[in-house]
């Protein structure tokens, strides 16, 4: 499948938010969050959030970068999701290249939760390290894994 990946607009939310709506990141985070719409929004608004378009022009997937989000420094990944029926064909994968490509840094960081163990593996398997854990985070009895990507600078 060809997939174009470009700046989000509100126009996109809803295809954001259903992309979101069938994932353990939606079961454990959003799915009682009431102000879910403003929250992309603001999202949007920011510059934030960028989509992945297939060729007939809907969008599948995003991802939410805060590009001075960790330490007020470091891109953090705040937020990422692809349509159910879209997963296991590399849209993931694509999206969170263009999150290193387009971030002007040699450092990433995000966060997981610990109960999402796929979302683990798929960043692992991506380059990125677990350096820690913040217990009680989010929600309680859920710890967040912190994860990290150092690339070496070209040259």
């Amino acid at each position: 499948m060809k997939v174009h990946i470009c700046l989000g607009t509100r126009a996109h939310r809803e295809s954001c938010i259903r992309a979101l709506h069938d994932s353990a990141l939606w079961d454990t985070y959003f799915s009682d969050l009431p102000m879910i719409d403003d929250m992309f929004d603001r999202g949007f608004d920011a510059k934030e959030i960028h989509v992945a378009v297939n060729d007939r022009g809907e969008c599948i997937g995003y991802i939410w970068v805060a590009r001075g989000g960790c330490f007020a420094h470091f891109p953090y990944l705040r937020s990422f999701a692809v349509e159910k029926g879209c997963r296991n064909q590399g849209i993931g994968a694509g999206l969170l290249r263009y999150f290193e490509e387009v971030s002007s840094s040699n450092r990433f960081f995000l966060l997981v939760s610990e109960l999402n163990e796929t979302a683990q593996r798929f960043y692992e398997r991506h380059g990125y390290t677990p350096v820690g854990k913040v217990p009680n985070l989010f929600k309680n009895g859920i710890s967040e894994i912190i994860l990290t990507k150092h690339v070496q600078p070209a040259g």
